[in-house]
C-alpha cells in the first residue's frame, strides 16, 4: 500500500481491540496507515504484524466495527474495498485519526463485536489508558 507514494505521505494512527471471545481474550493494537489510499482490507491485513498475542494475530477477521454502533451504515465495516479514509465524496469509511474501532473475528457479527466490546472500553482502567497522549507507551508511572 506505500507503492508510488512519497516517503513524507501523511499517515493516520488508530488504535483496533482484537478479541477472541470463546477464550475471553483481547488486546489493543495500533495500526499506522496512509489515509489517502488504505482501504478497510488493507487495515485489516496490518492486524497479524501488529498483535503481540499470537492467537489473535493468527486469527482471521473479517472487518472492523465502531464499538458504540454510532456511524449508521459505516457502523459495521465488512467491505474491504471501502476507502478507510480520505475520500471526501462519501466513499470512505470516514475513520479519523486516534478512532478506536474493534476487528470482526471470522464466525461472528460485527453487532456481536460491538457487544463484546463495551464491557472492555467501559472498563475504568482501560479508560484511564485511552486518555493518555500515548496509550500503548510502557506506563512509567510509579505506583
Amino acid at each position: 500500500v506505500t507503492e508510488g507514494l512519497p516517503s513524507n505521505a501523511p499517515t493516520n494512527k488508530i488504535f483496533v481491540l482484537l478479541l477472541q471471545p470463546r477464550m475471553r481474550l483481547f488486546e489493543l493494537v495500533q495500526l499506522v496507515y496512509y489515509p489517502s489510499v488504505a482501504t478497510i482490507g488493507d487495515l485489516v491485513d496490518l492486524i497479524p504484524n501488529t498483535a503481540t498475542e499470537q492467537l489473535l494475530g493468527n486469527q482471521a477477521y473479517i472487518g472492523l466495527c465502531r464499538p458504540n454502533g454510532k456511524g449508521g451504515t459505516t457502523s459495521i465495516l465488512t467491505d474491504l474495498e471501502l476507502m478507510a479514509s480520505g475520500a471526501v465524496d462519501g466513499g470512505s469509511a470516514s475513520i479519523y485519526r486516534g478512532e478506536i474501532l474493534v476487528a470482526i473475528p471470522e464466525g461472528y457479527s460485527g453487532e456481536q463485536c460491538q457487544r463484546y466490546a463495551k464491557p472492555i472500553l467501559a472498563n475504568q482502567e482501560f479508560s484511564k489508558l485511552l486518555t493518555r497522549s500515548d496509550p500503548l507507551a510502557p506506563n512509567t508511572e510509579k505506583r
